[in-house]
């Protein structure tokens, strides 16, 4: 509904008692407009107004918190022993890989020291020295069987069986790649050019086989005697023997690269069957073992923190339990509680204000980092359930673990929006109005409004700063 010009121009006072009554129809739409009697200073009715202005708004609610820590941790030791010595006691500030406390390491040092001989002895420069010996004899034993086998075959036939085998390994590869993705163009074309491939190296060795028996053997295999010449061609079995050797050859060399690198790595694949392999590998596993048991003798600091409790004394016999418990100090929170009616207040990266009991005069900030998906229940009191990461580290709060707080979650904090009193709004089927003041008269005026608090609502749309509306007149 478009309603212009409903009043004529509004007199500067309307006489006290009397009632401005104007019925306006639009349709079958009826507005009864009175204008509200408020009293001034002279004691006449005014009709009241207020201008359209920019300013802040702040929407919080209020809430409780107690200081807390997440990354707190219960230290304990891992090798059984008698305490020797504890360093610190409740309340110690301490830095990250400090020792806290320590237990009798005599046994646990002796163990740690033999175990370390022991693999020292297996992968010494000396056995690094064998083991490069041992690569190197492999190498030419593997170098020799290929040019014995060569030898028998021919460096022809040789050359073709390894393109057949590469190509025949690389029709494979391409083969699953087609299987997974049948619609790949480019490995259909590689599939394609690798069968070609495979035809003309068949052809090629084809080739060399013949050549073989018709020059390479009567070149190679010739034998003369005084009786006469004849030819000595190697039998399958001569070639399949040096197959079997290059096979052989090619495994220990592997084998001798693998121990090599292992030994001046210190990288040994799990599960290996190489003996001398397994011989280090079990050296190590013993090493590691003792230094764990080693370690588990003192209790070090995990992080720059501040010690809560101290459980243990010099000369107790300790065990895996829980001796010494840190907190972090990089970074304090704050266990937050909301009344469940401001659970739409208290979202996730919603700023907060906190002033701890203990500091009246101190403001913190920090931001909702969680909120619960459920009440928090406490008796017959139920909660809005969060969590508080403070900018301030636990250091700078200097306030113990436990510390209580009143805490502003801010919702909204905008500034210089344009701002209406709620009084001069009029709800209706069609959205909010208002009545505009102009020169020509009262104007009912839809506007787009955004955010409110007990005294203002923002306005988005309808409403230009210095505007003037009216207070106060109900609408029947």
């Amino acid at each position: 509904m478009n309603i212009k010009n409903w009043f004529g121009k509004i007199p500067k006072k309307i006489l006290a008692g009397t009632a401005l009554a104007i019925l306006i129809t639009a349709g079958a739409v009826g507005y009864s407009v009175f204008a509200s009697q408020k009293e001034t200073t002279s004691e006449d009715n005014t009709l009241q107004t207020a201008s359209v202005s920019r300013g802040d708004m702040t929407i919080s609610a209020s809430g409780t918190g107690v200081l807390s820590v997440l990354d707190e941790v219960e230290l304990s030791f891992t090798t059984s022993g008698a305490v020797m010595n504890v360093f610190v006691q409740a309340g110690d500030l301490v830095e990250a890989g400090e020792i806290l406390a320590e237990t009798d390491a005599t046994e646990a040092q002796s163990e740690f020291d033999s175990a370390k001989r022991a693999y020292m002895e297996l992968t010494s420069p000396t056995a690094v020295a064998s083991a490069l010996d041992a690569l190197a004899q492999a190498q030419k034993d593997y170098t020799d069987s290929l040019y014995k086998l060569e030898y028998l075959i021919s460096p022809d036939v040789m050359y073709w069986e390894l393109k057949i085998a590469e190509a025949q390994n690389k029709l494979e590869l391409a083969q699953s790649q087609l299987n997974a993705n049948p619609s790949d163009e480019q490995v259909k074309q590689q599939v394609k050019e690798t069968m070609a491939y495979l035809q003309d190296a068949a052809v090629g060795l084809n080739t060399a086989r013949n050549d073989y028996y018709n020059e390479y053997a009567f070149e190679k295999f010739v034998r003369r005697k005084k009786s006469g010449s004849y030819l000595a061609i190697p039998t399958e079995a001569d070639i399949q023997l040096a197959r079997l050797a290059v096979d052989d050859a090619s495994v220990a060399l592997a084998e001798a690269k693998f121990v090599y690198e292992a030994m001046t790595s210190g990288d040994i694949l799990e599960g290996t069957d190489i003996p001398s392999l397994l011989e280090i590998q079990k050296a190590k596993h013993a090493l590691n073992d003792a230094q764990a048991k080693l370690d588990g003798t003192t209790i070090l600091a995990p992080m720059d923190g501040t010690v809560m409790s101290v459980e243990i004394s010099p000369g107790d016999q300790a065990g895996t339990d829980t001796v010494i418990t840190v907190a972090g100090l990089s970074q304090a929170y704050l266990e937050l509680y909301m009344d469940e009616s401001d659970w739409d207040k208290t979202v996730v990266g919603y700023p907060v204000e906190v002033t701890f009991d203990a500091l009246p005069d101190s403001v913190f900030t920090g931001t909702i980092t969680t909120v619960d998906s459920e009440l928090y229940s406490s008796g017959t009191s139920t909660a809005v359930h969060g969590t508080v990461t403070l900018d301030a580290s636990l250091n700078e709060i200097s306030l113990p673990i436990g510390a209580s707080a009143s805490v502003e979650v801010i919702s909204l904090d905008a500034k210089n929006i344009l701002l209406v009193p709620l009084e001069a709004l009029h709800e209706t089927e069609n959205g909010y109005a208002v009545f505009l003041i102009t020169e020509d008269g009262l104007i009912f005026q839809y506007i787009t409004i955004g955010a409110q608090n007990e005294l203002y609502a923002e306005v988005k749309s309808g409403l230009n700063e210095g505007d003037t509306v009216a207070l106060g007149i109900e609408i029947e």
